[in-house]
């Protein structure tokens, strides 16, 4: 180029012709010592490794231990070999909050770092079912080589720490939660499923009813009715336990239009609902038709109203 060339111009040129020499040199596989510590800096590679493809220092990348001060995991040796997972968990959980599940295979991983310590200082040595048990603070050893180009295997998905600590530190007693079906009562004998057949208006009010006294004892998520059930059966979904003890104390054994209610929770599996057979399929359809015209009532008036043979003689 002439001496015309702009200075910003040629600058720009020889970086293109410095880049170009030091793209050859890194293939060739020589490349100055100055070139590569412009990443890490002077003298600090101890911990970093050239990577000639991206051209830089990169931390290296291997095995390593955990800090003795943050690792909640102790191993146990010397474990029956009929201890079950159950009861490795009773035993382990007596030295602090457990974070994962344990496996007989002997290691447990804590909440917190004083169960650890609590757990090497009091069951190391110590006696169980005819054994004597040998606790530590977990080593993680590598197996084979460490291979950065292999591809990660897949681990299934593990709540958050953060939501599952809070779970563990909370107040519930999780584990004497109540069953969801027993927040549903059963309650029997509320009607003659025949009275329905007549009246169908009536397994509506009959619900409604049944809603408006339950409602007395807390909030009532669903009421049904089963109309063709031969027991005259009612079921009672309330949204908390206590409502559903109260209905239950109070209902059962009660009298209802004439009728003493037997009451009892849900067992989760039973099904109320009856099928119907064509046959009385076709018959109800049959007397609801006739209700519906008014045929009922004038039959029922025509048998009040004729005399029988021989009233008069």
């Amino acid at each position: 180029m002439g001496d015309d060339t702009p200075v910003d111009t040629r600058e720009f040129v020889e970086e293109l012709k410095k880049q170009a020499s030091l793209v050859s040199e890194s293939e060739s596989g020589d490349v100055s010592s100055d070139r590569q510590s412009w990443a890490a800096g002077p003298g600090d590679t101890s911990g970093y490794e050239w990577d000639p493809v991206r051209q830089g220092w990169f931390p290296k990348v291997g095995w390593f231990q955990p800090d003795p001060e943050k690792n909640p995991n102790v191993y146990v040796s010397g474990l029956p070999l009929d201890i079950t997972d159950e009861e490795f968990v009773e035993l382990m959980s007596k030295y602090g909050i457990i974070m994962e599940d344990p496996d007989t295979h002997g290691r447990c991983c804590y909440l917190k770092m004083a169960s650890v310590h609590l757990a090497i200082d009091l069951l190391d040595e110590a006696e169980y079912k005819k054994s004597t048990l040998h606790v530590e603070q977990a080593q993680f050893n590598m197996k084979g080589n460490y291979n950065p180009a292999l591809k990660k295997k897949k681990k299934k998905k593990k709540k958050k720490q953060g939501k599952q600590q809070e779970k563990l530190l909370d107040w519930v007693d999780r584990d004497n939660r109540r069953p969801k079906n027993e927040r549903v009562i059963v309650i029997k004998n509320m009607f003659d499923p025949k009275v329905f057949e007549k009246d169908p208006q009536l397994i509506i009010t009959t619900r409604n009813d049944l809603r408006k006294e339950c409602e007395k004892f807390g909030d009532v998520r669903k009421v049904i009715v089963f109309d063709r059930h031969s027991e005259g059966i009612c079921s009672v979904a309330f949204k908390e336990h206590p409502p559903a003890d109260a209905c239950l104390e109070r209902m059962n054994g009660r009298w209802f239009a004439g009728r003493r209610l037997a009451a009892d929770r849900w067992d989760g599996v039973s099904n109320f609902n009856i099928q119907e057979s064509d046959k009385d399929l076709k018959d109800r359809m049959a007397n609801w038709e006739k209700f519906l015209y008014g045929e009922e009532d004038e039959e029922k008036s025509a048998t009040s109203t004729a005399t029988p043979q021989g009233a008069n003689s």
